[in-house]
């Protein structure tokens, strides 16, 4: 079951922002986490269903891009 805290940081990783320095203030203040609670967050949202269920075209373009830049430190 996604909760808010889950809808709120899976809309939050839609947005796009041109300075990581501005997306990492944002975390703080809109989800009140610091960026790498909201990177797990998201992490462990990608193995979810219920947040595929919710957001399905970001999920998977969140999984793709984790997973090309797991190969890349391999």
């Amino acid at each position: 079951m996604v909760v808010d805290l889950d809808r709120a940081v899976i809309d939050f990783a839609g947005r796009t922002y041109r300075h990581r320095g501005a997306q990492m203030d944002a975390v703080k203040s809109e989800l009140g986490m610091s960026y790498t609670t909201y990177l797990l967050h998201l992490s462990r949202l990608i193995g979810e269903r219920d947040a595929w269920e919710y957001a399905p075209a970001l999920m998977g373009r969140l999984s793709r891009r984790l997973t090309t830049r797991h190969r890349a430190t391999l």
